[in-house]
């Protein structure tokens, strides 16, 4: 939710900036140049998403491994921990 609320303003954010150009740009320039920006930070947006995803599946997978290696209840914690 937090990420989405960061993506919302950052794309706002380009769109006024792109606005507010006060060189001889037409719309379109502007317009396509925004759409890039958006493009590129909701593609950032997503590839965070993934990895953070990713880590937290290695981290739980390791914490499963070292549990079933070693069935304790410190590691069935962190296993808990993990998920």
């Amino acid at each position: 939710m937090k990420n989405t609320f960061y993506f919302t303003f950052f794309a706002f954010t380009m769109l006024f900036a792109a606005s507010c150009n006060d060189d001889a740009s037409t719309g379109t320039e502007v317009l396509e140049q925004a759409k890039t920006d958006a493009t590129i930070a909701y593609a950032t947006f997503v590839y965070d998403s993934y990895q953070s995803a990713y880590d937290d599946a290695t981290a739980l997978k390791t914490a499963i491994e070292v549990f079933t290696a070693n069935p304790t209840d410190a590691t069935l914690q962190t296993a808990k921990d993990s998920w």
